[in-house]
């Protein structure tokens, strides 16, 4: 399902979604011992590596890396 920006433009829900779900992943990851796969599937994602590349591109770290910080 598509919806449009303010410039017209579709846009795909999922992509106006993601941001919030990673936001939320970070935080998780940095704030829990749950593991990176637990918290992807706790945040709606179904395939690690789907979540890992998606983590990687939309908050330009790498969620084992996020983790270790804790």
């Amino acid at each position: 399902m598509a919806i449009r920006d303010t410039n017209g433009n579709l846009v795909l829900i999922l992509e106006r979604v993601r941001p919030a779900r990673l936001q939320r992943a970070c935080r998780r990851l940095l704030q829990t011992e749950i593991s990176v796969g637990e918290i992807s599937f706790e945040i709606g994602y179904e395939n690690l590596s789907s979540f890992n590349n998606h983590f990687r591109i939309g908050m330009e770290e790498i969620a084992n890396v996020v983790a270790e910080q804790r």
